[in-house]
């Protein structure tokens, strides 16, 4: 990720009749164009933790784990071209890391061994085809 280029935005959501708070950043200079026929696989990659309270957020100890991985760990899978960050998603439980790729076998192993080396997460990992780019226009922030 490069942070000369990248333009996030940051949005909250709280429900009025619940206590969890909903985090999303949103990558809104990507260094593939958004709808580029050479990233069309949307990936979630999917951290599950134990909330720290009825907010749905993580504790401390696991916030500052899930952002070393951000910052180390989540690059490998842009190494390359072979991936672009779009968005991040932190709700009751879950860390989603939204991705586009150009080639989803290889997310897919690279994605393998970050959960090989977290396994105090719950990792998941899905992948679609999603030529136009619709997970990325429809996640909160202003569209690109």
């Amino acid at each position: 990720m490069d942070i000369e280029t990248d333009n996030w935005t940051l949005a909250q959501y709280r429900d009025p009749e619940s206590p969890q708070i909903w985090i999303f950043r949103k990558n809104q200079a990507p260094s593939v164009k958004p709808g580029s026929a050479s990233h069309p696989h949307v990936c979630y990659l999917t951290f599950g933790y134990v909330p720290e309270d009825a907010s749905g957020l993580p504790s401390s100890e696991d916030a500052t784990r899930l952002q070393n991985i951000e910052a180390t760990d989540v690059l490998d899978l842009e190494r390359g071209g072979l991936a672009v960050l779009v968005g991040v998603a932190l709700k009751n439980g879950i860390k989603d890391f939204i991705f586009y790729t150009s080639d989803p076998k290889e997310f897919l192993v690279r994605a393998a061994a970050i959960r090989d080396s977290h396994i105090e997460f719950k990792l998941g990992c899905e992948v679609a085809k999603d030529k136009k780019w619709s997970h990325y226009l429809d996640f909160p922030g202003t569209a690109a």
